[in-house]
């Protein structure tokens, strides 16, 4: 899978900031995301679990299609506990 997103406060304004390109691969069970402070761990998950939409970017679970803003598609939050 892969993911990649801008956050922004505003339309238009995600220029200003840094581009989060984040591409993994978990087998079933339980898995670790970790780095250090500020790199982006919390902001990740926020956006694969829904609670974050970003401007820009992709997210794929499998063959799901969660968030691609070029299509306009957007699975909410409550929707994603089924896939």
């Amino acid at each position: 899978s892969m993911a990649t997103w801008w956050l922004a406060p505003h339309p238009g304004t995600e220029a200003a900031l840094p581009r989060l390109d984040v591409a993994f691969e978990v087998a079933p069970g339980i898995s670790v995301l970790f780095g250090p402070s500020g790199s982006g761990k919390s902001t990740c998950l926020s956006v694969i679990a829904g609670l974050l939409r970003p401007v820009r970017g992709r997210v794929v679970l499998g063959n799901d299609v969660l968030t691609d803003s070029e299509q306009r598609r957007y699975v909410p939050p409550h929707l994603r506990l089924r896939i």
